[in-house]
Formats: structure tokens, sequence, C-alpha cells
């Protein structure tokens, strides 16, 4: 199949050069882009951008994802280098009429960064941060990651929350909400966020503050890609001199109950300064699954080992823990999600204190589909311990973010090599989310925020209604004003009727 796929991507382009237009075809969305469209756009970008077609040099490389499986040959490939660029290939692509798909990071498993024929706009070229120490604000470009953000914030003594993994692209993950190490104490990510730029369906370029466009600014703080695509961030940062105590620790499964113990005593008592993470990951092949562990501590070591001496004291196989400078905390996960595997993600929350039972229970269950799959080793399911007090200290309704509640984050990063497994790895993926779905809804108080968190939830997958809960039918109205054609969504839609309170596959 993959060879008569490709014999009919080159008999596309001998259309190209008999017919002067470009005719591009996959299953079930036939686009025809003329080559003057792509001249023009050609030639009206700024200097180091790019414009990729499929038989360039450096198509492949141009359309390759950090899941295998979110990987889709687009018809043809924008990069973007000032947000004119942007503008000009939104335009580009609605009065083609084409598809748009928008990659940052390109670190998600959905396919949302990704188009079959359509065009993808690339942002890897808009890498820029910039640090102003007296306002303490960290300015960063679109297709930023967080280890841009990291170095640049260190370099004055500051730091800003971002994400957990640094190679992930900041976009993606801010406009979602997203978590941090350090959102115990100031927040999620988008609680940081003072403003931003970015460009509309419309091709408009402007500023959106809680002063300028604040009712969009509203909108893009959860729900963020569904409105345009931002070229630029400003973040509030903090005084980050110090070194914190952190590292990863490896167990051996009769350890799961007393570490959780332990994660469930730190997400009482602290008040933002520390924060825990549970995986279940099988680091070798020849080796069992284990309880790999991820401790963060923002203040002295003696009062970091006081706190965790439960689990320190657990003879682990593994003990990292030392005094680091806080970027490289953010690093710590890069190793076991490496790119080039097939994956898919899905996630959930938990009441905390979490059920420790039912934790074990699904240890067993990893345990289980790794046996019977041991093509998926590479899986990895990560429960996060992070204090929510200063996250449901901001109204539920003072952004579309909706996940404000006495929770922590689960998410499972499955991971396999071949083909054939496919399905059963999405079929367990699903299964085990459902399963932590389920025991949200048994043990959560109830009336607090959502319970999902549509970074990790897959959000191509689960209603709008779902992830937005009270604030969903605010963000529609909004929609309909800002995308009234839908030109943004890939990663979740707002537009009744279509597929917005439905799932979208």
């Amino acid at each position: 199949m993959g060879n008569d796929k490709e014999g009919w991507y080159l008999l596309k382009a001998l259309i190209i050069l008999n017919c002067k237009f470009l005719l591009l075809s996959t299953p079930g969305n036939t686009l025809y882009i003329k080559m003057h469209f792509v001249h023009d756009l050609t030639e009206s970008l700024t200097p180091g951008s790019a414009v990729i077609s499929i038989g360039d040099k450096g198509y492949d490389e141009s359309i390759k994802r950090w899941a295998v499986t979110a990987e889709k040959r687009a018809g043809l490939v924008v990069f973007p280098s000032a947000p004119s660029d942007v503008s000009k290939t939104i335009l580009c692509a609605t009065k083609l009429g084409v598809e748009l798909a928008v990659a940052g990071g390109s670190h998600s498993t959905s396919g949302s960064s990704s188009t079959d024929g359509g065009i993808s706009m690339n942002l890897s070229r808009m890498r820029g941060v910039t640090v102003d120490p007296e306002a303490m604000t960290v300015t960063v470009q679109g297709g930023a990651l967080w280890e841009d953000v990291d170095k640049a914030a260190a370099e004055h003594g500051l730091a800003t929350v971002g994400g957990t993994v640094n190679l992930t692209g900041v976009g993606g993950l801010t406009l979602g909400g997203g978590y941090g190490y350090l959102s115990g104490a100031y927040g999620t990510v988008v609680d940081n966020l003072l403003s931003v730029q970015m460009v509309l369906a419309s091709g408009e370029i402007i500023t959106v503050s809680e002063r300028q466009n604040p009712e969009l600014f509203w909108a893009i703080r959860g729900a963020g890609a569904a409105f345009g695509v931002v070229t630029e961030f400003v973040f509030r940062a903090y005084k980050q001199e110090n070194l914190v105590w952190a590292g990863v620790l490896a167990f051996t499964p009769d350890k799961l109950r007393s570490i959780l113990e332990c994660a469930n005593h730190v997400i009482e008592v602290s008040k933002g300064e520390a924060t825990i993470m549970v995986g279940f990951a099988t680091p070798q092949p020849d080796l069992p699954p284990c309880i790999m562990t991820v401790v963060f501590y923002n203040g002295p070591e003696q009062s970091a080992k006081a706190l965790f001496e439960p689990i320190l004291k657990l003879d682990p196989l593994l003990n990292t823990t030392a005094m680091i400078p806080y970027p490289e905390v953010n690093a710590f996960h890069n190793a076991n999600v490496p790119d080039g595997a097939r994956r898919t993600m899905k996630g959930s929350t938990f009441a905390a204190p979490v059920d420790i039972p039912f934790v074990e229970s699904m240890f067993n269950d990893y345990v289980s589909f790794i046996q019977s799959t041991p093509d998926a080793q590479k899986t990895l399911v990560l429960w996060e311990f992070i204090s929510p007090h200063k996250i449901m200290s901001v109204p539920q309704n003072a952004t579309s973010f909706a996940n404000r509640g006495p929770y922590g984050n689960v998410v499972f990063v499955t991971a396999w090599t071949s083909q054939e497994h496919d399905t059963a790895c999405r079929e367990w993926t699903r299964n085990m989310a459902r399963k932590a779905r389920n025991q949200l809804l048994k043990t959560r108080a109830g009336g607090e925020g959502v319970g999902e968190y549509a970074n990790y939830e897959g959000m191509n997958e689960t209603p709008a209604k779902t992830l937005f809960g009270d604030n969903y039918e605010r963000l529609v109205e909004l929609k309909r004003r800002y995308d009234p054609t839908n030109v943004f969504g890939r990663c979740f839609n707002l537009m009744p009727g279509h597929g917005g309170d439905v799932p979208r596959n």
C-alpha cells in the first residue's frame, strides 16, 4: 500500500509540470492548489521563511512528528519567520478552501498539527525569547520550546511556569491550560500569561490582553487553539536564583503503596514548593516494570529530605536527587519520550488524596499489558501530584480553562513500534483513561471543575462541552465572532453542528 501511495503522489507531481497546478489527493480529501498561489505565497514571505511541496528536498523531514502515528502528508509545508508570514499563510489556506494545520513543538499524538493534503504551518523558525528582568516578564515567539524559555529566563535568575518536558512547544501547552513543577506556587501556565500577539482567521494581527480584546483573552486561556495562531506570548516571571532539590528515583513494585502514601501527604501539606510524580515504567526490555518517581522541592535540601523522607528510606534502585538548577528538572522526562515511536496519549484526573488500591490495580493492568504486548515496553503512565490550592484560588470562570479542582493529573503515554499493534495499544490506552475517569466520578466531591485536562485528554476525541463545562456556551459565542468558518477546528470543535458537541475522530 505504501508503494502505491508514493506512486500516486509521483503521478500528481507530473501533473504539476504538465498542467501548471498542483493536484494533491488523499482519501476523502482532494485539493487543487494552483501553482501561482504557491509561487505568490513563496515570494511574499519574509527572508528566512520557506515553502516546501511534495518532492522538494526536505519534505519528508518537514512532516515528521514526535509520534510517527501523527504524521500526515501535507500538500504544502510553510515555515513562517514573522507574524506577517503567518497571516499570509492563513489567508492562502482560506482562499483555497484547504485544511490548515499549525505545528509548534509537534509533540502530540492526536494528529491535530498535521494534515492530509492541506497546508501545514510549522512555527519552528519562530523560537526567539527575550527577558525583561526589571518588568519580570518573558516574551516568547510562538514556535519556541520550553527549553528555550527555561534557559533564557535562568540567565537572569528568573523562571516562569512551564512544561515538565522541555522539548514540548510553548504554544500547545499554554493554550490548553498548562501545568508544571511551579504550578503549585504560581498556578497554571495561563494564569501567568499577560498578553499575546495572535493572527485571526481573517489574517488580522492583534494584541490580546486584559486591556485589549479582553473577551478573546479569556477564551485563549484554555481554548486558544480554536481561535487563531499565537505568534508571541508574554509571561509573568519569578525570581529563581536558588537551586532546587529534585531527581528521579526508581523502586520495585512492592514499594508502590508507601510511595503513594507519601505522595498523598505531600499534596496535602505542600504550600506550592513541592511536587511528586509517580510513574509506571519499564526501563529495559529485559527488566520488569518498576515505579519511577520524580520529586521536586523549591527550597533547602534539608527541608526537602525531611518531607520526602518516607520514600527516601525505601531503598530505591536509583536515586539521582541533588540540588540542581531549575531548568534541569524539566529535562528529566525527555529520555522516556524520544522521537520516533508510534504513540497514543490519553489522560484523566484523580481526586486527591488518590485512592491507593485503585492505583495498585492500574499498575497490575499496566504489567499485564506490557507482558502481553512487549512491543509497548516504552509505555509510560504518570500520576502527577501538584498542589491544587493556587490553581483553585482563581475563579472557575476567570479563564476558559475549566479544570480548577482538588485534582492531580494522570496521563497514559503508550508507545510501540509495529503497526500490527496499533489497535491493541489504542484500545488499552482508551480503556485505562476510561477507568481513571470513572474512578474520578466516584470519588470526587463534585462541583469543582470538569475533571478533564484538555492537553492530556486527546482534544480531537473528547466533546468540547465536556472539556469546558460551564464555559462552553461563552466559547461558542466567541468562536462565531472570531472564526465563523472554523478555520481553527483541528484540536476541538466549538461549532455546534460541526462536531462541537460530539467526539471527533
